[in-house]
């Protein structure tokens, strides 16, 4: 955490980032907990998340859904994956892919961190 916002290593566009604080945030505004909210949108079978314009993070289950860039290193239909974008105005968006065991990690750590500090 720096100055209460999640640092991740590997992440030069900041989108697992900001898959965390939009998660905190979109539970926040919907009067969820955290770790409720958590557990049933990024559950093997869950919805994830779309911040319209702004974020989702959605299960790829279609190898069509993996972005190009990633493609050879993902197959759903072995593994969980999830596809995590950030949009922009006027450029394509960040993208990353992360297995779900991984992503549910990095939000029980994100979590954890953030046990201590006020809601925002």
């Amino acid at each position: 955490m720096e100055n209460g916002r999640p640092v991740v290593a590997d992440d030069p566009l900041h989108v697992l980032r900001d898959l965390l604080e939009f998660a905190r945030d979109w539970a926040r505004l919907r009067g969820r907990r955290r770790e409720e909210a958590w557990a049933e949108w990024f559950a093997p079978d869950g919805p994830g998340i779309t911040v319209p314009d702004t974020f989702a993070a959605t299960r790829l289950t279609d190898p069509e859904d993996v972005p190009p860039e990633w493609a050879g290193l993902f197959d759903p239909d072995v593994a969980e994956i999830w596809g995590l974008w950030t949009f922009h105005v006027g450029r394509a968006p960040d993208a990353a892919v992360l297995p779900g065991p991984e992503l549910r990690h990095l939000l029980a750590r994100a979590a954890e961190l953030w046990r201590d500090l006020p809601d925002p």
